[in-house]
Parts: C-alpha cells; structure tokens; sequence
C-alpha cells in the first residue's frame, strides 16, 4: 500500500488541482515515508505491545482508506469515459483526436496528462467538497499517527535496503517443496498405534477409539497421517475417511465430510438426519478406519450424535481423533486407558536436528550453531521446520546470528518466537500476501489458482516485461512453502494447507481486516476489508450485507441477495443458493476477480449488469444466457470492453419457445469477447449457425475452445484459422454433419498449434479429421457412429483412443510415436501396421471384431496389454527379448473365444489374467537367460503342468509375478 501511494498515488491526486493541495501532497509524502521507516520496527513490537498494534491497526485502516480515494476517482473517469463516448457515439463527432483522449482516459490520467487533468476539473467539480473534506480527514488522521510514535518508541530501520537484499537471496534460493514424507522420531508411536489397529479382540463396541494427544506442533497430525498412508493397513479396512475438525464442531458437517472421504462422491443435503442416514448406509456392514483431526469441542451431545452411524459397522473398525486437550480424548474414547490414549511427548535433540536439515540449507556455519538451535526448537517439529525455512533464506552468518539472539525468543505470546521471526523477516511482498491468506478459516485447503487470483485482486502482484502476474504468484507461492509456511497437501495436487498455528500468526499480523465468520451471529466493525462467512453462519441480517469499505467477499452456502461492497475486488459465491446475481452488482466497479454471473428468468439482474465491470481478469462463466432476449441487452454488457479477461465460458439452460432463432444468433453475436482471450466454451448454444467472431483470426491468443451441447448447428466455424489453438473439445452435438475437409480452414496450415483433440457424441458426424495437425500429441473420438475415421499422419502423436466409430483407416507409420493406443467397439479398420514396434506403454483392443488371426512381433517394450471380446483372434506372440530390456508387465485377456495360444511371455510379467478363453491351450514363456537370477523370497514358481487343458511351456520360475488369473 506504501509503495502504490508514493508513486502513482500521489501524483494521481495532483490532478484535482487547488491551491494548497501540492503542499498536503508534499507533507503526505514526508510523513509516508518517515512512518515507512518505522515499520519494521513496529511489526515486531506488536506481539507484546497492545498500543503498537493498535497504532498498526490505525495506519492500515489509513492506507486502505487513502487507497479507496484513488479508487473513487479511477472509478468517476472511467464513467465520465463511457458517457463521452455514447454521446460522441450519438452525435457522430469527427473529433478524433478529442475521441482519443476520452478512449484513454484512465491510462492518461496516471501518466499525468494536462488535458485529462483538464477533463477531471470539470467531473469533480459538483463534488469537490466532499473530496476535500475525505482528503482533510485523511490528512488530520496521518498527523495524529505520527504524532503518537513519540510515546510508542518506535525506531527507524533501513528496511528497503535489507527487503531488496533478502529478495535477491530468496530468488537464488526459490524451491517448490511438498510435504515430506519422512517422520522422525515417532517410529515408536507409529507401530503401537498400528498394532492396536489391526489387534483382533473382542470388545462390546463393535468400534474402538484411540486418541493422539499433545500440544500444538508437536506432530499429531502428522503422525497420524503417516498412519492412515501405512501399506499395512492397505486392504485390512473395507472403508477409510479422513476429516479435519478444527474449533468448529458441526455434526452434520463432520458426517457429511465423513460420507465423502469415504465414497470419494460430493454428497450433501440440507439436514443432520440425512446425513445420519446415508452415513449409516455408507458404513452398515463394513470394517472402517476413520480419523478425526484437530478436535476442539468439549460437548458430549456434538459427539454422542455424531458416532452414532458408527454403531452399524463391523466388529473391528477403528477411529483415530487427535486433540490438543487430554480431557477431550477421555471423553471421547470408549475404555481410557494409556493404551489407546496415546501422548506425544517433544523430540529428543537429534530428531529435531533431522527435521531442521530437510527444511534449511546446513552449511558448516550452522552446523556450528547446532546446539543453539535446537534450544530454540525445544522439542517441536513445527518450530524445527519453521526455524529452518527463516534460516535457509537467510545467507549471512550475521544476520543468523542476530535471529537466534532476537529478544522475541525470550517474550511471552500466543504465537511461537520461531513463527514470529519467519514473519518478521520476510520481505514485504510476501508478508502481504502471507497476511492476506488469514481471511480463509483454519485448515481450509485451498488451490494454486484460488489464492493467486485473490493476491491480483488485491493489486498484490506486480507484472514485469518478463513474468506475468499468474508467474509472480505462483514464485510467492512458493516462496512460503519453502519457508514452511504453507504445506502441499500430500496426496491432492495443486492443493495447499497452512498449520493451525501459522495461522494464528498470519491472523495477528493481519489484524483486523481479515475477518472469518463462523458463529451463528455476524458482527460487523469499520476495519474489516476481507470476509469469509462459513456455512455455520445462520444470520446474515435479513440477508442484506452492507460494508461498504469490503474488498474481498467469500461467502459458503448462504443467501445473499443483496450486497453494497463499493470498493469490492474479489467476490465468491459460487457455494451459495444463489439462482442468480445479487443486486447491485453492476455497480461494483472495482471488481477484478468473479468466477461465475448466474442469470435468471424474471430476475432483477441482466446481462447487461456487466458494462461497468470492467476490471474483471481471469476467468469468467456467465450461466442462464437463455434468460437473455434482447439483442440490446448483450450489445450493453460490452464484452468486447473486457481487456482482462482470461477466458469466458457461456452456459445455456433450456431455451425459452418465445425466443426465435434469429434473437439467438444476434445475442451471442453480440456477446463477443475482447480478441485477447486464451479460453472460450459455448455450453448449450441453441441457434443455428455459430457467431462470426469464433474462428476469427484476429483472436490469435486462444488456446483452448469446448464447444458442448450446440444442438441446433449442422456446421462447424473455420476454427482451422485460430493460429494459436491448443486444446480443442467437440461434444454432444447431434446436428452437425459437415465433413472437416469442408471446413472453410487453410489447407496450407490448419490447425498449426493443436495438441488436443476430443470429438464426442457427434452421432451425425462424418469424414475425415482435419489434414494437418502436426504438433497433435492426443486424439479422442468417442460415439461419434457414422464417422469412418481416416487418420492423418500424426508423427508426435502419444495417446489415441476411439471407440463406437463405424470405421477407421490409416497408413502403417501413421502413429509411429504412440505411447498408449485404445480401441473399443470398432467395426471395421484397415492399413493399420500391427507389429507396434513403437509402442511404449499400453495397447487396448475391446470389442472389435476386424482383428487379423495372428498379431505377431509384440514389443516387449510395451508394458500393458488388453484384448476383450476379440472373437477372430486366434495367436498372440512377443518379440524375443531378455529381462533386461523387456518392460511388459501386464497381459489380460478374456471372452475372445478363439484364441488358442500366447507365445514368448516376457519373464517380467507381473500380472496375469485370463478369462472366458475356453481354446486356450498354450501358454509359452522366453526361456530364462543363463546369467538371470534373483532373490528367492522374491520367485513366485510356476511349473509346467497342465490344467484344465492349458499347457504352460518351459519349466521356469517367473521372479516378478505376483498375480495370477
């Protein structure tokens, strides 16, 4: 917030003109930066001084108003830059020069323009004074806080020196980190608690519980992560789930995140006996293993209902609870005994030393320091991870030094000294994205993309000649998982989680603007710039929420119907009941991040509610576009306007009969996007011909087009011209006919970029796929049943899959490269070369009857192979090979009714399995090479013999079989 308003800020506001405002500019500009040298200095005092936190509060809660200034007047431009421009549009002036200004207004008002400046005099004039009087205030405000850093004591530091140096060092030193998966120093633990998991006695609950207690950071939850992963446990449980609890107890919550970890399934429902009901269904009858993590709540009801679907599973199911409280454990397991509540105690000094390392760069300097840190960790694994992130960006021995000798080790506060020094010296750009991410309530998971477009809503994330936004992100990102600050969630891509007690330090660093809400009252105070209201939250005032000061607004399965956030920037509602927008939403002028603008028939909001939004960026789904039935209303939402988005998808519902063909093709003519989009989708489109403006050349950074569900189009647009397109998805679209050899495409260089092809479910769908896809790595055809597939040469190609297509042809190298080829439900194909040379990973042929009597020459390179209801096939045979360059792994076979023989099996085949084959009776293995040997607990013997009328040729032994069918 400094930096933004002691440059373009200030100079901003020189435009207003007046007599005295260049000197308030110049003490602003004074005072900024005197207060900017204190700053750091405050940041550490404020753990244990109230006032200096107080007295940070005020200056936040300064800038962010400072900023909602400049906000307002970005805002007044850019609707005195649509009004000109209607009324030039109206009165058809020539003037283009004064036509250019109007155009350009925002960008020229920051680069100091004398004629916009002339411009904004006349704009603000009717509201002069009530800018200067939020200008005195401001002034007034920015006296009174100086004025108390006197009594506070507060030193001045050369902080922009020491950031700059620390963020060259984070730069060399940036790493993307996960979780890792070694534990130490609980191995102990680990096999007791897996012990009495798996220890079969009688009990009178068909259910135990066990608790792991201890305080926060020591490790409960790792370690009973790395329980719930043991392959020992692997098979033994008919159903595992894994649910985090936190400070907040909702038994139909809990059950519902109980049913869905189990199932793998999304399921919800508006009530706890629902819930109870289908939880009972999910666990009746099965052995389960479940792990509630991080419980808080002592009340006995919350957990008498919640066990008691629990009841219906079978003898020997076992739940697992961590808790930071020995009285909650006892209340909560079935016989208290020290055997199933199990205490975590702190780790001795050479564990701790061994979790410091994986997390810091140990030189010989800190190697010296050995016993110093591990003091400092005292027996936590959180701090030792903590600790080693802050050291690891912190080179200079000296500057080492100075953090272990910090005073904070030695002061009193909620949060650990080791989490307040990784704050303290971080560099700023990272304490204010860290902060910010306090808005999200403890243990949420949350995604890349998620938490990055936040950070550009909030003006976070600069953008370089060289990196974009989405790149400095995705580094910052990284930066705090390298600092273990953020984790990566193990087993969930792109998924990343904070500890509940770095997140108490991001919350007192953010101090008051960060507010979740997550009680059943909703309180409401002047500070609060960023708000998270959770589905505990019953009352949200008549539905009506009115901050105006909010800027970010994540609202979970509640109704909001109206909302008056005037310096709003991010809005999610995408959880919510929400039918449609609420109102007021066209007036949220800056509005930078909205994933989805849901229309409705008859509602209050249009289309058109979109004109003034247009600092939206990223992605953007407009819903119920069949609510839109009048041309003029798309031509207002001026999407053409939008020169941030990302990409837009349109989704239609059911047309409505009163809507002609015509009206449909004028309103997404209409409704054409600005030609720097990288993503487009039409779902459910129902005119007749596509808009002119999707196959347009000038569009020529889109990437990825899905088009789902036009029924009514019988023609394709000339995508072929899209130069830079990627990904293309073709799907459920009856109608279409026309062959793509049709297709008004350049010949001389169609589809020069795409890598990506799924056509699916275009049943009327006929000729040949586009002739030249040079760079095209994967092809899908899927139920397209009148199409006879001619494949193209395709030299990069790596995955192929067709399946319910009537015929397919093609050339002997056409699919030279292919790494995984499938074929299902296939009638007829021809020119294919099936010697497969070049396959490297898997070949399956389902259901089609074309096969050759004998394919010979299978390349042991191939490592998996599938044939099912091939009836003509009679032999199968591998190359020669030895175990030392074969790779095949896997081979099943079932219900092809003729083949009689499989020769020259690898020796490193691990699976197989064959079924419904009734004229099998030759199974031939390569002989085993002479200097071939391996470890006798590893053979798995099978003799030659013959059963059942299938003879297996050559008595050896195959080492790496474990299954057999």
């Amino acid at each position: 917030l400094f930096e933004q308003l002691l440059t373009g800020g200030i100079e901003f506001l020189k435009l207003i003109g007046g007599v005295d405002l260049p000197k308030i500019i110049k003490k602003w500009k004074k005072d900024l930066t005197l207060l900017e040298a204190l700053l750091e200095d405050a940041e550490l005092q404020q753990f244990h001084s109230k006032p200096v936190r107080l007295w940070l509060n005020d200056l936040q809660d300064l800038a962010y108003d400072m900023e909602d200034i400049l906000d307002h007047f970005a805002i007044e431009a850019q609707r005195y830059q649509l009004k000109k421009a209607e009324e030039d549009q109206v009165h058809a002036l020539d003037d283009h020069s004064h036509h250019g200004i109007l155009d350009n207004m925002v960008q020229t008002i920051y680069s100091s323009g004398s004629r916009a400046a002339g411009s904004l005099s006349t704009l603000f004039n009717p509201v002069d004074q009530d800018i200067r009087k939020k200008i005195d205030e401001i002034t007034e405000r920015l006296q009174d806080i100086k004025d108390q850093t006197q009594s506070l004591s507060l030193t001045a530091a050369h902080m922009l020196q020491q950031q700059t140096l620390q963020t060259e060092t984070i730069r060399r030193q940036r790493e993307s980190t996960s979780l890792v998966g070694k534990v130490f120093g609980r191995d102990d633990k680990k096999k007791e608690i897996i012990a009495m998991l798996l220890k079969d006695d009688q009990s009178a609950e068909n259910y135990d519980v066990f608790s792991i207690v201890g305080t926060g950071g020591i490790g409960k939850t790792t370690l009973a992560q790395d329980v719930y992963n043991d392959e020992q446990l692997n098979g033994y449980f008919d159903l595992k789930a894994w649910v985090c609890i936190s400070d907040v107890f909702d038994v139909k919550r809990v059950t519902v995140d109980i049913i869905n970890s189990a199932t793998q399934s999304n399921f919800d429902c508006s009530n706890l006996d629902q819930a109870q009901v289908k939880l009972q269904a999910v666990l009746n009858g099965k052995k389960f293993f479940i792990v509630l993590d991080d419980i808080w709540s002592d009340k006995y009801d919350d957990w008498y209902k919640l066990q008691e679907p629990f009841q219906h599973g079978a003898e020997g199911s076992r739940v697992i609870m961590t808790t930071r409280i020995e009285s909650i454990a006892m209340m909560m397991v079935n016989n208290p005994t020290q055997h199933n509540i199990i205490k975590l105690e702190s780790l001795s000094k050479d564990d701790c030393w061994l979790i410091f390392q994986q997390h810091a760069k140990v030189d010989s300097d800190l190697t010296d320091l050995r016993d110093v840190i591990i003091e400092k960790i005292d027996g936590l694994p959180l701090a030792a991870k903590a600790l080693g992130g802050v050291l690891k960006s912190s080179p200079d021995k000296s500057q080492r030094r100075k953090i272990l000798e910090s005073n904070v080790w030695g002061e009193k506060s909620s949060v650990l000294p080791v989490l307040r020094l990784s704050y303290h010296h971080m560099p700023y750009h990272l304490k204010r994205v860290f902060a910010y991410c306090s808005v999200f309530p403890k243990d949420y998971k949350f995604k890349e993309m998620e938490v990055v477009l936040l950070w550009m809503a909030q003006g976070f994330l600069p953008e370089t000649q060289t990196e974009s936004m989405e790149d400095m992100g995705r580094k910052y990102l990284n930066d705090l998982v390298s600092r273990s600050l953020f984790e990566k969630r193990l087993y969930w891509e792109g998924e990343f989680i904070m500890h509940d007690l770095i997140h108490d330090m991001a919350q007192l660093a953010a101090g008051v603007v960060c507010y979740v809400a997550d009680a059943d009252t909703l309180r409401y105070v002047k500070p609060i710039r960023h708000l998270y209201i959770t589905k505990n939250v019953q009352t949200l005032g008549n539905d009506e929420i009115m901050v105006p000061q909010l800027r970010t607004f994540l609202c979970k399965e509640n109704s909001v119907h109206w909302i008056a956030f005037a310096r709003l920037r991010h809005l999610y509602i995408d959880d919510t009941s929400l039918k449609e927008m609420p109102l007021g939403i066209g007036k949220l002028t800056n509005l930078q991040s909205l994933k989805r603008f849901m229309l409705a028939s008859g509602g209050g909001i249009r289309v058109r509610d979109l004109r003034m939004l247009n600092q939206l960026r990223g992605r953007l789904i407009v819903s119920g576009l069949e609510n839109v039935t009048h041309v003029e209303d798309a031509q207002e939402a001026k999407l053409h306007k939008k020169e941030r988005f990302d990409g837009l998808y349109m989704k239609w519902g059911t047309c409505r009969d009163e809507v002609d063909d015509k009206t449909k093709r004028d309103v997404i003519e209409k409704l054409r996007p600005y030609t720097s989009i990288k993503e487009c989708m039409l779902d459910g489109y129902m005119g007749s011909t596509f808009p002119s403006w999707l196959g347009d050349p000038t569009f020529n950074n889109i990437v990825h087009i899905r088009l789902e569900k036009c029924e009514k189009c019988e023609f394709l647009p000339p995508l072929g011209k899209l130069r830079s397109l990627e990904s293309l998805w073709i799907g459920i679209m009856s109608s279409i006919k026309q062959k793509w050899v049709h297709s008004p495409i350049d010949n001389n260089g169609a589809f020069p970029l795409l890598e990506e092809l799924s056509i699916e479910k275009c049943l009327s769908l006929q000729g040949d796929l586009p002739p030249l896809c040079p760079y095209l790595k994967t092809l899908d055809i899927i139920d397209c049943k009148e199409m006879r597939v001619s494949l193209p040469s395709l030299p990069l190609m790596q995955d192929l899959r067709v399946d319910g297509c009537k015929a397919m042809s093609t050339t002997a190298d056409v699919i030279s490269c292919a790494k995984r080829i499938s074929f299902y439900n296939i009638l007829e194909i021809t020119g294919f070369n099936w010697r497969f040379q070049y396959l490297h990973e898997a070949l399956s042929i389902v259901n089609c009857s074309f096969l050759p009597i004998t394919i010979g020459q299978i390349p042991v390179t191939l490592q998996r192979l599938k044939i099912s209801n091939c009836k003509q096939l009679q032999s199968l045979d591998f190359q020669d090979s030895s175990s030392s360059t074969s790779r095949f792994q896997k081979l099943s076979i079932n219900r092809s009714e003729s083949i009689v023989s499989i020769g020259r099996i690898p020796l490193t085949l691990r699976s197989l399995k064959i079924e419904d084959c009734e004229k099998v009776s030759c199974l031939e293995f390569n002989e085993q090479p002479p200097n071939f040997s391996c470890g006798n607990d590893n053979k798995k013997a099978l003799k030659s013999e013959e059963s059942e009328g299938v003879f297996l040729k050559a008595s050896l032994e195959l080492p790496l079989l474990t299954k057999l069918k």
